[in-house]
């Protein structure tokens, strides 16, 4: 949560003529709006930056434009889950901007081209503890720049094909350097290349069936001190149907090779451990994934979903030995289920007026085995649960509405060589109230304040945990709560 950024306050100006969707304005064969975003975060770490939208619809195609720039501070303890703990803190700056641009071609009722492009820049800096010598500066550029063309086309009413390819490059280039005058840096490339096919066909109309191809390739370099290349294959089939066997009820079945985006920290601490690593391996995670949902509409305003995941794990990443340390790496294989449901109804109690209350929960289980131990134990860092219940309230035709909102979230244990960090559950109590005199429309929203208080316990062992004894308990409490303020009106 450190590096955590919680937005508490936001504006939000649509500036386009004024029109009946109040949105555009509508010229034969054309439609052109421009729409600004500036946004401001908490105080200890303040955040300010704008982003514009313009769109122009001309006929059978359809552009747009997307600009951003984004700065902030943040003070962040030199600690984290993923390494040992080191003393000090960081206080630091970072600025950003993205630039995007979107085509939409519908040259026939039935075919479609669409185009999407982006590029995005980011620099932080980061000052370490004048007071702790051993403390470095950090500097940190990433660049993020992608590509994504889709065609799609219905030959048939029943049939519909959907095919295009995808490019991208992310850079990760870091400078760090010592009050005494010693430096280093890494640079992290990747590339990767996706083409995929879709079909979706409806035989009849109670049934639908979806298949896909999907086949990436990815090239990973890292340089520093030492180096490491990498490239990964993978093809992902996708197949999935569903059954409409009456009105209101909905089944579907599906089954699809999962891989996980790959995570650039897990990869250069992988990579920086390299002399240590034989035989040792780093992958994207990957799973067999096979998945159904049910989904019921009950007199015709109350919906009921609920969704099981069983999921057959070819590769874990997590922290593993590496020589006399440790280091993310692949740790195998495993299991994970997972049950959702959720439930939307409006509420009437005690001759009150009526409420909508929407509620969803989640329940986790996985298991996998300790690369240290060989204990078998869940998934590092898998909550055991989650669950949100919100109530609100819109009276028709009133200017103010508003909500209550209750969260939970289960106990959680992150597993290192020589500790083990256990979060405990926590539960908070939040809500909002909107206020829209013509216009103009206020909302302030606030979480946790009452609740969302957790406790992190750190037990620390005097070497590797198959074999040493815990030394000593270290605990901890922090919350999460946030206060938000958006602010909104048509132009």
């Amino acid at each position: 949560m450190g590096l955590a950024t919680r937005r508490i306050c936001a504006a939000v100006i649509a500036l386009v003529p004024t029109a009946a969707a109040a949105a555009s304005v509508e010229v034969p064969g054309e439609v052109i709006g421009l729409a600004v975003t500036t946004t401001a975060a908490q105080p200890d770490r303040p955040t300010l930056g704008g982003e514009a939208v313009l769109k122009a619809n001309l006929d059978t195609l359809q552009t747009s434009l997307q600009l951003g720039v984004q700065a902030g501070t943040n003070v962040t303890e030199e600690r984290a889950l993923w390494s040992s703990w080191t003393p000090g803190a960081r206080t630091g700056w970072w600025n950003s901007g993205r630039a995007g641009i979107g085509v939409t071609w519908a040259p026939l009722t039935n075919a479609k081209l669409d185009l999407q492009a982006s590029n995005q820049l980011r620099r932080e800096l980061a000052l370490g503890d004048p007071i702790w010598t051993g403390s470095t500066d950090r500097r940190v550029q990433t660049h993020h720049g992608e590509a994504r063309i889709t065609a799609s086309i219905t030959p048939v009413a029943p049939l519909s094909l959907e095919f295009g390819g995808e490019a991208s490059e992310h850079t990760l280039k870091t400078t760090t350097e010592t009050y005494a005058g010693v430096g280093s840096w890494d640079v992290l490339e990747t590339q990767s290349q996706k083409v995929f096919t879709t079909l979706r066909w409806r035989p009849i109309p109670k049934i639908s069936l979806e298949g896909e191809g999907r086949a990436e390739s990815m090239d990973v370099r890292w340089a520093g001190i030492g180096g490491m290349d990498e490239t990964y294959a993978f093809f992902r089939p996708r197949l999935a149907g569903t059954v409409t066997p009456w009105k209101g009820t909905s089944l579907r079945l599906g089954v699809e090779r999962a891989v996980s985006p790959l995570n650039s920290d897990q990869f250069v601490r992988f990579a920086q451990a390299a002399d240590d690593t034989s035989g040792l391996v780093f992958a994207p995670d990957q799973e067999w994934r096979y998945q159904a949902t049910l989904q019921q509409r009950i007199a015709g305003d109350i919906d009921l979903s609920a969704t099981l995941t069983l999921a057959r794990l070819q590769s874990v990443t997590d922290l593993g030995p590496v020589g006399a340390t440790q280091a993310p790496m692949d740790i195998g294989g495993g299991e994970r289920r997972q049950l959702e449901a959720s439930l939307a109804a409006p509420v009437q109690l005690f001759g009150l007026p009526s409420v909508n209350l929407k509620a969803r929960t989640a329940w986790r289980d996985s298991e996998v085995a300790d690369p240290f131990t060989q204990a078998s134990r869940s998934i590092s860092g898998e909550a055991r649960y989650d669950a949100e219940l919100v109530v609100s309230r819109a009276a028709p035709g009133a200017s103010m509405d508003w909500g209550l909102t209750a969260r939970a979230t289960g106990p959680t244990a992150f597993y290192q060589m020589s500790q083990v960090t256990t979060r405990s559950a926590t539960a908070g109590l939040g809500g909002y109230v909107a206020y829209s005199p013509g216009d103009l429309s206020i909302r302030l929203q606030l979480d946790n304040v009452v609740g969302g208080v957790r406790t992190d316990r750190d037990i620390f062992f005097t070497g590797s945990r198959d074999v040493a004894d815990p030394d000593r308990i270290e605990e901890r409490r922090s919350s999460d709560r946030a206060v938000r303020l958006v602010l909104s009106r048509p132009l």
